[in-house]
């Protein structure tokens, strides 16, 4: 099992947030989903927040797919 928690997961969000935050944005959802969840499990409040809008951005987007189909 992986300990999120670690020093070790904080640093790989560390030196890797530029990768995780390409793949936040990336159009295949499995990937954006594996990367919200190393920020949010390994991440600082920064990345937790920037997650968090991530989210909140794509529930407005299928939102508005639902209001028009």
């Amino acid at each position: 099992m992986v300990d999120y928690n670690s020093s070790t997961a904080r640093e790989y969000v560390k030196e890797n947030r530029k990768e995780l935050i390409k793949l936040i944005k990336h159009d295949d959802a499995f990937i954006r989903t594996l990367g919200l969840a190393v920020l949010i499990e390994a991440g600082d409040e920064g990345d937790i927040e920037l997650a968090k809008r991530e989210l909140e951005l794509l529930q407005k987007l299928d939102d508005r797919y639902d209001d028009l189909y």
